[in-house]
């Protein structure tokens, strides 16, 4: 399999794992937790597995430039990225989170354009158009709009494709998994730990339900999801994962019509097909571009 092909595979994987995160996130609220204690738990949990697994994995060594772009792109891209796009939740529904926060992938073409002088495509630039279609036919109008969440859940789009675009153009990129995923957990729960604690907004008593359901959700999210998107960019273009991750809000609609029985409207249903078609488009035309 060539390393194209992984890259594609690793970015479709990524974002159907992270598709699970709002219905996950909104149980979790369920039980009175804060923003910061979601995010920090998601990071915290996995750490002692990671740590096992870094202890017995391939390690480099880290220039002091390195480390602080590891700083500087772990801290405003992703955690950033969680804690803006998780609050967005408490004011605005998830369905509109997801439809702002994908304006991402629109952000990281643009951002590959203007700062590394990428060259547009007339594939990329359907793709985008495609992707941005599909995603506001998810939007519903059945709410009072909450200025406050929409800026939010904006902000988190932004942030994500800084992530993207800059964890592409790294050497974290080449960095091992292990060793990436201990540097992004330990900066992530540092700060939120940090935070939470000076903020009083870190809660730590909560059922059994609980802590078995935001358990899975790390080893699912922080371990696996997360760790993919680096591997997917070490091998494809951040624009090129930004538009495959537009699959995450349709495995949202998949799992609200399987566990909550939620139903598909005919436009909910054309959006779908407009993603897909982008995702099928992006990945033949990337196949194409390394076979010839």
């Amino acid at each position: 399999m060539s390393n194209s092909k992984k890259g594609l595979i690793a970015a479709i994987l990524s974002a159907v794992l992270f598709g699970f995160m709002p219905i996950t996130t909104k149980y979790l609220y369920s039980f009175g937790c804060s923003t910061v204690t979601v995010v920090f738990f998601r990071q915290i949990l996995v750490l002692p597995i990671v740590l096992v697994l870094f202890i017995k994995s391939k390690k480099v060594k880290l220039s002091k430039k390195d480390m602080f772009e590891a700083l500087k792109i772990i801290i405003m891209g992703m955690l950033f990225t969680q804690t803006l796009l998780y609050a967005s939740y408490r004011y605005i529904s998830t369905g509109l989170a997801t439809t702002l926060h994908f304006s991402y992938p629109v952000f990281a073409v643009l951002g590959m354009l203007i700062f590394y002088k990428s060259k547009l495509t007339w594939v990329k630039a359907l793709c985008v158009v495609l992707c941005t279609s599909g995603i506001f036919m998810f939007y519903e109008h059945t709410e009072g709009l909450a200025l406050k969440g929409m800026l939010i859940a904006l902000l988190s789009g932004l942030c994500y494709a800084y992530y993207i675009i800059r964890l592409g153009k790294s050497n974290l990129r080449f960095m091992p998994p292990m060793q990436y995923a201990v540097l992004f957990i330990t900066v992530n729960s540092v700060v939120l730990f940090t935070y939470g604690t000076a903020t009083k907004s870190l809660q730590w008593d909560f059922p059994l339900k609980f802590w078995i359901v935001i358990f899975l959700f790390a080893i699912a999210i922080t371990l696996f999801a997360v760790l993919l998107v680096q591997y997917a960019v070490k091998y494809i273009e951040p624009d090129t994962v930004s538009i495959l991750s537009t699959l995450e809000p349709i495995t949202s609609i998949i799992v609200g019509i399987l566990w909550l029985n939620e139903g598909v409207t005919v436009k909910t249903g054309l959006g779908m097909m407009l993603i897909l078609a982008a995702v099928v488009i992006i990945t033949l035309y990337n196949k194409e571009t390394k076979e010839g």
